[in-house]
């Protein structure tokens, strides 16, 4: 048979196979646009044979190539032997699980409710320590450096609203001088205690104004109908009114040893006897004395 005998077999062959190519060559490309579109669906490690390591590690990309050819050897061996009812199955189970995964993310993009885009607004910066909040989210204090500054409507709860200043109370300790060591603010019921380790302060809580002021080295501190408190590390201390800074033992008590005063993170007076205390290490409730104790320390 001459050349152009053969080229007329080949081209008559090719004429009369030419939907099975297409329809071939639509599927090829077609599966790969199909996984190109599902692929971030399944883009996570939990997906993944290995986790995120079977990308990655050379060792676990040998395995799943060998596992390829034993799965290819079997599949040859049950042919030569017979069984092509097992490889129908199996090829059927196959394509049942490639199904499925396919179907999964489809599904998944057109059930899904589509996020909505969030569109942020431009605001100024707040250049302020913040300190405290109300339990119900309704006021907010930080400090600007020079300022105690209590604020009410966080921004950002809703569009359009701005936090809006309540009352700012000085923190110039005299001379134009400032504390330099941490700031700390107790919810005492209707007044705040302010306390930076130079000294204790009662503010109100609708005006800023100035209750009463001692000039104690505490850490937090409190104040209940009949006394003042300040913290001290892992000591509990009434305050004497008259002679702040002298210590007396017998209103001293200790708190619990996983309490650190110097990792104080919050405090809420609860009533008269019972004030709630939490810090890095340690939270709980702790009973207030109503009387001083005969020990060492209580």
């Amino acid at each position: 048979m001459t050349g152009e005998g053969r080229m007329a077999l080949l081209k008559d062959a090719m004429v009369g196979q030419w939907r099975s190519m297409g329809s071939m060559a639509a599927m090829f490309v077609g599966t790969i646009l199909l996984a190109i579109y599902i692929q971030p669906f399944w883009d996570r490690p939990e997906s993944r044979a290995f986790g995120e390591a079977g990308t990655t590690k050379v060792g676990l990309i040998g395995l799943e190539f060998i596992l390829i050819l034993i799965f290819t050897g079997v599949i040859i061996w049950l042919a030569k032997r017979g069984l092509q009812v097992i490889i129908k199955w199996a090829v059927l189970i196959i394509l049942w699980i490639s199904l499925s995964y396919c179907l999964i993310p489809l599904s998944s993009y057109a059930l899904d409710t589509p996020q909505p885009t969030v569109e942020f607004r431009t605001e100024e910066h707040f250049n302020h320590d913040f300190h405290f909040t109300d339990l119900d989210s309704s006021g907010f204090i930080v400090d600007n450096q020079t300022h105690l500054i209590k604020y009410s409507e966080a921004s950002g709860i809703e569009s359009g609203i701005q936090a809006n200043q309540i009352w700012s109370w000085p923190l110039d300790m005299g001379n134009q001088s400032f504390s330099a060591h941490p700031i700390t603010i107790v919810d005492n019921i209707d007044s705040y205690i302010f306390c930076d380790q130079s000294r204790w302060v009662k503010l109100d809580k609708n005006d800023g104004s100035v209750i009463s002021t001692y000039d104690v080295h505490c850490n937090a501190g409190f104040s209940t109908s009949e006394y003042d408190w300040e913290i001290i590390d892992t000591l509990l201390q009434k305050i004497d009114p008259f002679h702040p800074n002298i210590p007396n033992h017998s209103w001293t008590y200790k708190l619990p040893e996983q309490f650190l005063g110097k990792d104080f993170l919050r405090g809420v007076l609860l009533n008269d006897g019972e004030m709630l205390l939490v810090s890095d290490d340690w939270a709980g409730i702790i009973e207030i004395p109503d009387e001083p104790h005969n020990q060492d320390r209580g």
